[in-house]
């Protein structure tokens, strides 16, 4: 876990304080009236910035790919049980001019965002199977589905807390009202990614499938 004298698994957990630290200031400011989301909306340049981004195909492009990107870091390591930090960020970085491609087509023929952040994630993650067999890809799947299925609920679970709940002033035309809500999943992404690879809750669940697995078999 040690590189060069760097302790990672202490610099993750650093960041994912900082992440969770922004999270719960933002819902102390809002109980002392104060709204991140509101003050952005209230910036003349972020009006003006998020007209260019949204007035401009290709830098929307630019900026959902990055966001993308970001994501796919994560879903593929844990999808594809591939936790080597350096490499799945080279990978991530190569994976960003297709997904760029495949991005800039669906805005432009309006086509499902399921396939660009559903599908081709999957088709990534098929092809970063360490063990080329029909039951990892099984495995495969399955964690993908369950991640997926848990990203989705979070992302609502953010929306009706933030939005709902706490009456966070959020406009999905203000960029830096959505970078702020992706800071808000950032949280998640990065807190199950530390403690899948950081702690023994990964070889935790290996075990609990592998106990039922042989109870079948007995």
């Amino acid at each position: 876990m040690k590189n060069n004298g760097i302790n990672k698994g202490r610099v993750s957990l650093g960041a994912m304080i900082c992440l969770v630290s922004y999270f719960i200031i933002c819902i102390i400011i809002k109980a002392f009236g104060l709204d991140l989301f509101d003050i952005t909306n209230n910036i003349a340049w972020a009006v003006d910035f998020s007209s260019f981004v949204y007035s401009n195909i290709f830098v929307l492009t630019a900026m959902q790919t990055i966001f993308l990107c970001i994501n796919l870091f994560f879903v593929l390591s844990i999808s594809a049980k591939r936790y080597d930090a350096k490499k799945m960020v080279i990978i991530t970085l190569i994976l960003y001019i297709p997904t760029f491609g495949v991005n800039l087509l669906c805005n432009y023929f309006r086509l499902p965002s399921l396939i660009s952040t559903v599908v081709v994630p999957f088709i990534y993650a098929l092809f970063l199977v360490k063990e080329k067999t029909f039951k990892e890809y099984l495995w495969l799947l399955l964690r993908y589905i369950l991640f997926s299925i848990f990203i989705i609920l979070v992302e609502l679970g953010l929306m009706y807390l933030k939005v709902s709940l706490l009456k966070f002033n959020y406009n999905v035309g203000n960029v830096l009202n959505v970078i702020l809500l992706n800071l808000d999943l950032f949280v998640i992404y990065f807190s199950t990614y530390f403690l899948l690879k950081y702690t023994k809750l990964r070889e935790w669940v290996c075990n609990l499938f592998n106990k039922n697995k042989q109870k079948k078999e007995d």
